[in-house]
């Protein structure tokens, strides 16, 4: 499949020798990884999205998706699942160790709710601030959930 890994890279404005260097690969290496008609597996089109912050899904080209085969298909929509539920179980992990449980986003009100075990007052926070405070280091939870706290809004008073 094509990629469109040197395009990301530098709407990102990282230089081929940075990817290179949080890949732990030669930038000759990433040189004809880049190349759009290079077949990428899937494994190292994964590694390369986390280095760039985005989806698997971003690195393709949009056409060349199209035409790829019903097993290349799958295997995409298996690694992306995947993804999601390891991020999901990250949250979960993360939130249990700051005393909260978490419920996904309402269609009502859009945000993610909170619960705090103590007090079972329960909290909202935009998906972004909650992704920041779950995606940050393991090092700074208690840092990154009073960041999150601060911008939230009670919802119930533990009633």
């Amino acid at each position: 499949m094509k990629t469109r890994i040197k395009e990301i890279r530098k709407e990102k404005g990282i230089s081929q020798k940075e990817l290179a260097e949080k890949l732990h690969i030669a930038p000759s290496a990433l040189s004809q990884i880049e190349r759009p008609e290079n077949n990428t597996q899937l494994s190292t089109l994964e590694k390369i999205a986390a280095a760039l912050n985005c989806s698997v899904f971003e690195l393709i080209d949009k056409d060349s998706f199209e035409s790829a085969s019903s097993s290349e298909k799958a295997a995409l929509s298996n690694m992306a699942i995947d993804r999601a539920n390891e991020k999901i179980s990250r949250a979960s992990d993360i939130c249990a160790i700051a005393g909260y449980s978490w419920i996904l986003p309402d269609e009502e009100d859009g945000f993610i709710h909170l619960v705090d075990k103590k007090t079972n007052i329960e909290y909202a926070v935009t998906d972004e601030s909650f992704t920041a405070a779950v995606d940050g280091s393991g090092e700074f939870i208690d840092f990154n959930f009073e960041k999150l706290m601060r911008s939230a809004k009670i919802v119930n008073n533990g009633k």
